[in-house]
């Protein structure tokens, strides 16, 4: 049929418009979202160690965040990427150090709380 074969000739040719256009396909972009760790810090007997050093590591681009830990032995890290892995560890003027503790990329919470323990460093 005549008509058929206009309209065949039209799609054709507007497909064949938007290949040669270049323009990439319209995809939304996954927003990317923010977290925050906190926590508290403790140490031997279940004290809070205020003055301790909170370390967030980056692991994609190994930058080191620190955080001091006021009287109420808490910490806090907000507004970080929520697309990278990150470690937190703490540690005292004593000597006192805690467990590094690894925060996954996989782990979609917007609010993760890691509470680190210091003890004595091993020799």
């Amino acid at each position: 049929m005549p008509g058929s074969r206009i309209f065949l000739s039209i799609v054709a040719a507007g497909l064949a418009v938007s290949a040669v256009s270049g323009e990439p396909a319209k995809t939304k972009p996954r927003d990317q979202g923010v977290r925050s760790i906190s926590g508290t810090v403790r140490g031997p007997g279940n004290a809070i160690v205020p003055g301790a050093v909170v370390k967030l590591k980056d692991l994609k681009t190994l930058n080191v965040r620190s955080y001091i830990v006021q009287d109420d032995g808490k910490y806090q890290f907000q507004n970080l990427p929520d697309r990278v892995d990150y470690e937190v560890r703490a540690s005292a003027a004593s000597g006192l150090v805690s467990k590094t503790k690894t925060i996954s990329l996989f782990d979609s919470r917007p609010r993760v709380v890691i509470n680190l323990k210091l003890e004595p460093a091993k020799k």
